[in-house]
């Protein structure tokens, strides 16, 4: 999965833009390269998954892991109204819609048994929060 790459809308220039992304071109459409740390993530989901990306942070990880056909399907969660918009308008944007339902939830609230979820990831939070969102759920 090293340097997955997935468009994004990016008013930017060059550089890191939003946490986890780097900007590889200058046009307003830009090709997008998962940064270290996302890459690393998406390192660990498993061939074929089904994922809920918890506090998803726009949708970038499950756009870049569906682009490059590593998962199946993805529910991206979160919980603030301004990267859930975002969200679904990167989904959109990446006509993406079929494959990634993007759901405004708190912590592991965003699925249930039956959305067949395989792999959860939960990323760019502390670990006092990350422990605390898996004791509400489990």
């Amino acid at each position: 999965m090293k340097g997955a790459v997935a468009p994004f809308f990016n008013g930017a220039k060059h550089g890191i833009l939003k946490d986890g992304i780097k900007s590889l071109e200058s046009s307003t459409w830009n090709l997008q390269k998962l940064s270290n740390r996302l890459d690393l993530v998406a390192s660990f989901v498993p061939a074929g998954a089904r994922l809920l990306d918890v506090g998803s942070d726009h949708a970038y990880l499950p756009i870049a892991l569906l682009q490059e056909g590593k998962i199946e399907v993805a529910i991206a969660g979160e919980v603030v109204e301004g990267p859930y918009q975002s969200a679904l308008q990167n989904v959109a944007d990446n006509g993406l819609e079929d494959k990634i339902e993007v759901r405004l939830a708190n912590g592991l609230a965003p699925f249930e048994p039956t959305d067949g979820i395989s792999c959860i990831t939960i990323a760019g939070m502390g670990g006092r929060l990350i422990a605390d969102i898996l004791a509400k759920r489990f």
